[in-house]
């Protein structure tokens, strides 16, 4: 069977670090990437139904419904004998910055500051992402922000 996860969700690490199935003849495979999971039947089991937990996978960092999951089963010639559609997923909590400071290197009322902005996030930040900081009206900020090589993002 190839389990294939919809654009958006990806697979990160070995899936089946945590693999259990109910049934006992099914067994994790090598094979993977980051969009399929494939996972075997060592002998003949009866049609019914069945419990497969695999995990590192990442969840899709948008709100919108996903698209439809799909797995296939083939026989050992190669042949389709099932496959089917799984439902959609949709994420319902945003990442969160666990946690932030914003410390003044001044705090003296009028004085031109620097301001160092520490942050932690409960998702990775990719390539591309963007961080918008939007500072009190009563702070008047430059163009351009100033930050440390190898802390900017």
């Amino acid at each position: 069977m190839i389990i294939k996860m919809p654009t958006g969700i990806s697979i990160e690490e070995d899936p089946f670090s945590k693999f259990q199935a109910s049934e006992s003849n099914l067994v994790p495979s090598s094979v993977y990437d980051s969009s399929s999971v494939t996972i075997k039947a060592l002998a003949k089991i009866p049609a019914g139904d069945y419990v497969i937990s695999i995990g590192g996978i990442r969840n899709s960092r948008s709100f919108e419904p996903s698209e439809v999951f799909e797995a296939i089963s083939f026989d050992a010639s190669g042949n389709v004998v099932g496959d089917g559609s799984i439902d959609n997923i949709q994420m319902t909590e945003a990442g969160k910055f666990t946690v932030m400071t914003i410390t003044p290197s001044n705090q003296t009322n009028g004085a031109i500051n620097d301001y160092l902005v520490k942050y932690t996030t409960s998702i990775p930040d990719a390539d591309g992402d963007l961080f918008y900081l939007s500072f009190p009206k009563t702070i008047r900020t430059p163009k351009e922000p100033v930050c440390e090589k190898g802390d900017c993002v």
